[in-house]
């Protein structure tokens, strides 16, 4: 099979790419899409733009033997292209024309002095978190929220995007004094395989001033071995050591350190918001956006789905005075409620999970939230309202699981630099115990592991080094000018 990939066509602000197949992609709906940055990037580099591309076309042919050829119309980097062939697990497909670092036009955005942030912001509490916790680490010039647009309905994407800036952007940005950065794509429209690349992938023009950018997601989503067992990374694609090998890349393309990092490693579900609620106090549930349910800015919570109701009994337990979604109306008559307690009586009783209930990830956290739940009385919920929450948290009455409340040393130091780590152990002293990292944790129904010394196999396979830069362009790792993307003794992480 050979993919197409017609010259970027840049305009101002804004890329199109249009590509063509031999073969139908099966998971593929069209043919082109869009990436608008929040300013002028036609003078960068053409294979800068081509990045996007050839990481997002991969993406549909990783993880199977179909031999794959994605030809371009300009040459790329050899080292990128090796990158993601890896990075996706699609080593036996090819990209051409290829050249190394020395036959290609040069770009080299400028740093930030080696500790300038860029937070990749949705507005819920996972990139809340690493902003918050920044914010007390480093001056807000330090640090740049990346918001990143895009829908599975091309036509929402804007309608997306508007809703984050008026429920959260808007006002995160005024309450911590941070700059914003806005990109808006339809990749999501076209590409139904993706993952952390999403952002990643369009990430290069960005990088001008910044020296790490961070992403949000928790231990719990990073087990690497099943109950029988056998061998299976979790969240693959963003694990810390995928996220070292995108660091070396992206240092080697742009000629100084650079660094990804998995910011909330270290953290569960839970405590996350837990050091949100004792930092921000009562400004927590107006800066707050996690429910995307709905593209309606006049509906912040739509009471429906797992994210409300975790909202709300998260914010129970953790003593969150919010009335945008009052607990006693949730708990009384809500949609989930109906949801969980209606059409899933059976399975709440028995404490089993079910897709409706939480994440799957989530679960542990969900249950100890739960089992924490009482004495019912001191919520001043009504009768009704106390009896539906009584008959959730009855299966786990006795369910403690103290480490949900905790943070992961050994997890902080696998991810952040040394000092930087002791920074934060300071912060988070007096909010959040410290705890080892789970060795197992219940994912769903299921109980899996998660082994430190089991780790994604990064070597190559003679396609050339990945960080190995030319002469005037990157001429060694990013490794070698200082602690950027070391490699992870530890797994596990969201």
């Amino acid at each position: 099979m050979q993919i197409h990939v017609n010259r970027p066509a840049v305009s101002g602000n804004r890329v199109d790419f249009h590509f063509s197949s031999s073969e139908p992609l099966k998971r593929v709906r069209g043919n082109s899409f869009f990436v608008e940055y929040p300013a002028d990037i036609s003078d960068l580099p053409v294979w800068v733009h081509y990045n996007a591309a050839v990481a997002y076309l991969l993406s549909e042919v990783g993880d199977t033997d179909r031999p794959c050829e994605v030809v371009l119309a300009d040459p790329f980097p050899a080292p990128l292209a090796a990158f993601w062939r890896l990075y996706h697990d699609a080593r036996q497909a090819v990209v051409a024309p290829l050249a190394g670092w020395d036959s290609l036009p040069e770009f080299r955005p400028p740093g930030g002095g080696g500790s300038t942030y860029g937070v990749l912001f949705g507005g819920g509490k996972d990139s809340l978190f690493t902003l918050t916790l920044l914010s007390q680490l480093v001056s807000k010039e330090q640090i740049r929220l990346i918001s990143f647009t895009s829908n599975g309905d091309r036509s929402k994407v804007k309608d997306v995007g508007a809703r984050r800036d008026e429920l959260s952007l808007d006002k995160v940005r005024a309450h911590f004094g941070v700059g914003v950065e806005r990109v808006v794509t339809d990749v999501m429209s076209v590409f139904t395989h993706l993952h952390m690349e999403i952002y990643t992938a369009a990430l290069l023009p960005l990088l001008g001033g910044l020296d790490i950018v961070t992403f949000s997601l928790e231990y719990a989503h990073y087990f690497n071995r099943r109950p029988d067992g056998s061998v299976f990374f979790s969240f693959r694609r963003s694990r810390p050591e995928l996220a070292g090998l995108l660091s070396s890349a992206y240092g080697a393309a742009i000629g100084r350190p650079f660094r990804l990092l998995s910011a909330n490693y270290f953290v569960s579900e839970l405590s996350s918001l837990k050091f949100l609620a004792a930092t921000l106090q009562g400004r927590l549930p107006d800066l707050l956006m996690m429910c995307e349910a709905t593209y309606d800015r006049g509906t912040k919570w739509c009471g429906s789905c797992t994210k409300c109701a975790t909202f709300v009994l998260y914010g129970l337990h953790l003593g969150i005075v919010q009335d945008e979604l009052p607990p006693n109306r949730f708990l009384r008559k809500s949609p989930w409620l109906e949801k969980v307690l209606e059409r899933n009586a059976d399975r709440v009783a028995k404490g089993e999970w079910f897709p409706e209930l939480t994440p799957r990830f989530h679960f542990d956290s969900f249950r100890h939230v739960l089992a924490g739940l009482r004495p019912l009385r001191r919520f001043g919920l009504s009768r009704h309202a106390k009896r539906n929450l009584r008959r959730l948290r009855r299966p786990y009455a006795r369910m403690d699981l103290a480490a949900e409340e905790a943070f992961y040393g050994d997890a902080l130091d696998a991810t952040w630099p040394p000092a930087d780590a002791a920074r934060i152990r300071e912060r988070l002293a007096g909010v959040l115990e410290e705890m080892p990292a789970p060795v197992t944790k219940s994912i769903g129904n299921e109980r899996m592991t998660f082994d430190k010394d089991v780790l994604v196999d990064v070597a190559f396979d003679g396609s050339g080094p990945i960080a190995g830069g030319g002469p005037g362009h990157g001429a060694s790792p990013p490794e070698a000018a200082g602690d950027v993307a070391p490699h992870p003794a530890h797994n596990g992480s969201r």
